[in-house]
């Protein structure tokens, strides 16, 4: 028995009950009841209704692989209302304040300096591993759904946990990134020419982002915490997704969609997500009342 047996309430379904509640208050009071506001106390009500039934049936299966299974429909829902629920919420942009961390940290932006290094090749592979994040997700969704069902509510806590904390960022501090901010974007000389994997890839983040996506970047802290949980839990997917996932961090800069404020917060983001999930994984200590009964070892 390890401690996440003992939480009634999993760590992700608090993580995006925070979110749900406080971006239904903001909305609410801006604007009244309506629109985007509905849909997060909805989301709620259907995650409360889902555990409630899972701890009133607590030995049938089923009931607790509807919970996992909720939150892969939940933050596709909730992702895409953000793009208009963060504007009703406010109207202020972060990116200036990030563009000054980063200049605090390193004396510049680090995309600015790549630009002597854009050439169509690297442009096309870093395109490549950037769109490999959203294969990495299925491909590990489907892994860890299909082992055993302690290992896949393991996952789906602290895989989650990190949305539902990054989607709580992107409303507290919206930001659009250095490709969609028109000062900083002006700013870029060299235009970041490729070919398929590019064209396939900039097509993709025009129609997928909601524009206040950037911190923290959760495509470096998604990645993170899967490369770090494979290395623990399938040391061959581990292995596998190495190289692609560096690729990927380092795409986020060099592709101008993050500033590194944004990815360090992200690897902030999944560090605790994997220390969460070590935390929960570890054996219950036996009770003190137990271990004065067992019998003493011999010498």
């Amino acid at each position: 028995m390890t401690r996440l047996d003992t939480w009634k309430i999993l760590p992700h379904e608090i993580a995006f009950a925070l979110f749900w509640i406080s971006g239904t208050v903001r909305l609410v009071l801006g604007h009244g009841w309506g629109g985007d506001a509905v849909l997060f106390s909805s989301l709620l009500l259907v995650s409360g209704a889902l555990i409630l039934l899972s701890l009133r049936l607590p030995h049938r299966r089923w009931t607790m692989c509807l919970r996992l299974l909720y939150f892969p429909l939940a933050i596709n829902l909730t992702y895409a209302a953000i793009r208009t629920a963060v504007p009703a919420m406010t109207t202020r942009r972060w990116d200036l304040a990030l563009q000054k961390c980063d200049e605090t940290l390193l004396g510049g932006h680090p995309s600015l300096w790549l630009q002597s290094w854009v050439n169509p090749w690297t442009t096309e592979i870093l395109s490549f591993c950037y769109l490999t994040f959203f294969a990495g997700l299925l491909l590990s969704w489907i892994h860890y759904y299909r082992r055993d069902l302690g290992l896949a509510r393991l996952f789906t806590a602290g895989f989650f946990t990190v949305y539902g904390l990054g989607f709580l960022g992107y409303t507290l501090v919206p930001a659009a990134g250095p490709h969609l901010d028109a000062a900083f974007a002006a700013r870029y000389t060299v235009p970041l020419d490729g070919w398929v994997f590019t064209k396939w890839n900039a097509a993709l983040v025009e129609a997928g982002s909601n524009r206040v996506d950037v911190f923290p970047s959760l495509h470096t802290a998604v990645t993170a915490f899967l490369l770090g949980f494979d290395r623990r839990f399938a040391p061959g997917r581990f292995r596998l997704w190495l190289l692609p996932t560096i690729g990927l961090w380092l795409s986020t800069i060099y592709l101008r969609y993050h500033y590194v404020t944004d990815v360090v917060a992200g690897f902030a983001l999944a560090g605790f997500a994997l220390w969460l999930t070590r935390y929960l994984h570890a054996p219950l200590a036996q009770p003190p009342s137990l271990r004065r009964h067992e019998p003493a070892a011999s010498l």
